[in-house]
């Protein structure tokens, strides 16, 4: 993922938080994966700061947020005169996601603006809540060809 960024010398990068308030991780994506599709609102959701840190978490069925859950996920960030590059790499398996599917996701970019945030979303939710699996877009996972 490529995030335009006029200057990126201003990108706030702060620890993960023990809650997903992107608000105290700076400037961050957040991703959701929800490949349940029989319960839409089961999933995954990490978070990677501008320095890489990432923060991740199941949303299951039974309770809103498990955060006991650890991914096996690796980032990479590159910072460019004009944009930084988010890499993340992560078994498909880890998330129940195969080839094929179609599964509902979202992709955030919250950037940090004079003590406040902005946010910028793939499929807009229209609320602040960005957990919305309902109003999020669909995923297509292709198989790798040949």
């Amino acid at each position: 993922m490529q995030i335009g960024e006029r200057s990126p010398v201003y990108l706030i990068a702060k620890v993960p938080p023990e809650v997903a308030i992107s608000e105290l991780i700076g400037d961050c994506i957040e991703i959701y994966l929800m490949p349940d599709k029989e319960h839409p609102e089961t999933g995954f959701q990490f978070v990677i700061n501008s320095s890489g840190a990432l923060w991740d978490a199941r949303h299951p069925l039974d309770k809103f947020l498990d955060l006991s859950w650890n991914s096996s996920a690796r980032t990479v960030i590159k910072i460019e005169k004009d944009r930084w590059i988010v890499k993340i790499a992560n078994p498909m398996a880890e998330v129940s996601l195969t080839p094929g599917q179609e599964r509902k996701a979202n992709f955030y970019r919250s950037h940090v603006v004079d003590e406040g945030q902005t946010y910028l979303c793939w499929s807009p939710v229209l609320r602040e809540n960005h957990f919305t699996p309902e109003r999020f877009g669909t995923l297509i996972i292709q198989k790798k060809q040949d």
